[in-house]
């Protein structure tokens, strides 16, 4: 069971996982650099994990709670 402060600290990773793929989308439609535009595309994969792993530990949270 996570504690309020953990579980809000999960939220603020979450937003923040967000974020970054976005601006690692962005930045592999701007960039102009054909060996940058796959690193760009990497790293919002990445990033799409991390989140995926947040809000999994967050359901499971959620799915605890009587």
């Amino acid at each position: 069971m996570l504690t309020p402060a953990e579980e809000q600290l999960l939220h603020q990773a979450l937003s923040h996982e967000r974020m970054c793929i976005a601006k690692y989308r962005t930045y592999a439609e701007q960039v102009t650099d054909p060996e940058l535009k796959p690193l760009f595309q990497q790293l919002a994969q990445a990033e799409e994990q991390h989140a995926n792993t947040i809000t999994s530990l967050l359901q499971a949270h959620m799915a605890r709670i009587p």
